[in-house]
């Protein structure tokens, strides 16, 4: 995704789990297409730090869903993903 590769230099993309995986000095993030959905996994801990404005979505474990009939949140998804891999 064009948004992490902007937000966090030296970004490391693969699949894994058949998902696109990034990864940037052992940490990492995900996303998952599900039905009705985008799951970005991130983490518990990210997921706390971002509390306050993951209202409006619904989160599971440690990910945070994105409904597709609602726009991408990319600059709360690079936010999120420079907190997780910097």
């Amino acid at each position: 995704m064009i948004t992490l590769q902007n937000s966090v230099p030296c970004i490391q993309e693969r699949i894994l789990w058949s998902m696109p995986y990034y990864e940037k000095e052992g940490k990492s993030i995900s996303f998952s297409a599900c039905k009705k959905h985008i799951s970005f996994y991130v983490g518990l801990e990210a997921i706390e730090t971002f509390a306050s404005e993951l209202n409006e979505f619904v989160i599971k474990k440690n990910a945070i869903y994105f409904p597709y009939d609602k726009a991408l949140p990319t600059q709360l998804i690079s936010e999120i993903a420079k907190w997780c891999l910097s």
